[in-house]
């Protein structure tokens, strides 16, 4: 993990999963997401350490185990309070649940590693009241349900998951994503918004906001068109998800039939409710139909 500066208050943490920081002031730091595990959060710590800085709060944009894996040991260690929107919490202090959603039921012994499932934290109702002089907080559900991220006084976005940057929407064109329907309002969201650089948790920085939602657009338009070809001839759930899987040379496994399972669900529910597709039962079986 490597500390960048972005501008006169704001850091990251670069690594796979992009940790941010804010400077309250010369002491006093605020740490966006805490990345993927329990060493995460040490190096988080060790970081901070090294910059002589104070972690004076915690804020997650969502519930994900790669953004609140260090949540723990910097509570635990730090003691400081963690902030997170409403309905993240409860994965935030459960985060068994969120592999509940994931694989439909209770989760089996493959989906139970202490990556997928971190050591619960305790958070605390996100608000505008409580955040520092010149951080802001904005909606951005789609990825997950509440997702939000974060703008600084210099004028630099945290986008969290709402889209991938360029080097990795190329590299991996299917990206979890719960809520079709809510995503596509977030993207032209992100589109009409004007700042001096916008950070992905995943993928590189950018400045060009509309060329990035543009890429991010135009890959979720490719997956529904490629769910309609698939329906084209009436196909279960399973077969729809064999042929994504081959589409986007995927390698199927528990983990990646867990996420990109819940991910092709989601598709399916925005194209039934747009009246792309409707769904038939047959012998006991369900089928999806392209209309």
């Amino acid at each position: 993990m490597k500390l960048k500066k972005l501008g006169a208050k704001t850091y990251i943490i670069d690594s796979q999963n992009k940790v941010g920081i804010y400077l309250i002031n010369e002491i006093d730091v605020v740490i966006i997401d805490t990345g993927l595990g329990e060493s995460s959060g040490k190096e988080i710590m060790e970081i901070c350490n090294s910059q002589n800085w104070q972690i004076k709060m915690v804020l997650n944009t969502h519930s994900h185990p790669d953004h609140i894996g260090g949540n723990h040991i910097i509570q635990k260690t730090l003691n400081v309070k963690i902030y997170a929107p409403k309905t993240e919490i409860v994965f935030i202090e459960n985060p068994e649940l969120t592999n509940n959603i994931s694989y439909g039921g209770n989760p089996h012994k493959y989906l139970n590693s202490p990556y997928l499932v971190p050591k619960a934290s305790v958070a605390s109702k996100l608000t505008k009241e409580i955040l520092p002089e010149g951080l802001e907080y904005f909606d951005l559900p789609g990825h997950n349900s509440q997702m939000v991220g974060f703008k600084t006084s210099d004028d630099i976005y945290f986008l969290a998951d709402a889209v991938a940057g360029e080097d990795i929407i190329t590299k991996y064109e299917l990206q979890f994503t719960y809520d079709i329907q809510k995503q596509l309002k977030t993207l032209d969201y992100i589109k009409s918004l004007h700042g001096k650089l916008f950070v992905p948790s995943h993928g590189d920085d950018f400045t060009n906001n509309k060329h990035i939602v543009k890429l991010n657009y135009d890959n979720t338009i490719n997956i529904i068109n490629n769910i309609k070809k698939i329906c084209s001839n009436k196909a279960t759930f399973e077969t729809i998800l064999k042929h994504i899987f081959e589409i986007y040379n995927l390698k199927m496994d528990f983990i990646q039939y867990s996420l990109i399972g819940v991910t092709i669900k989601g598709y399916l529910t925005y194209m039934l409710n747009n009246d792309m597709l409707k769904v038939e039962f047959t012998e006991n079986e369900q089928f999806w139909i392209t209309l």
